[in-house]
């Protein structure tokens, strides 16, 4: 385990990246199927060079989901830390919008 509490390993041994799903200031979400069990998950990607200010945000935020249990909240698995990324694995909310009724752009 890293300093950061995140795995010191390469996600992408377990994990295929399937298709990008969005991607913000921080790095980019993927739709991610695991290699083994063909389980779909999201895994966000951040790249570990963006400021220290960020990182800490980034961290704060992997700290928060590490700790909190609620339905409300996406579901955190686990997190690496590879090669100056830093890879966060959540569940996975498609269709949002199809499931409560809505419109999507």
């Amino acid at each position: 385990m890293s300093s950061t509490g995140l795995l010191a390993r390469d996600p992408l041994q377990d994990y295929e990246l399937v298709e990008k799903m969005g991607s913000g200031s921080f790095g980019t979400v993927w739709k991610a199927k695991n290699k083994k069990t063909g389980a779909i998950v999201a895994l966000k990607v951040i790249d570990g060079s963006v400021t220290d200010g960020g990182l800490q945000e980034v961290l704060k935020e992997v700290h928060y989901l590490q700790t909190c249990s609620n339905p409300n909240i996406v579901q955190y698995f686990d997190g690496y830390e590879w090669n100056n990324m830093i890879y966060v694995r959540i569940a996975i909310v498609i269709n949002f919008c199809k499931i409560i009724g809505g419109h999507e752009d």
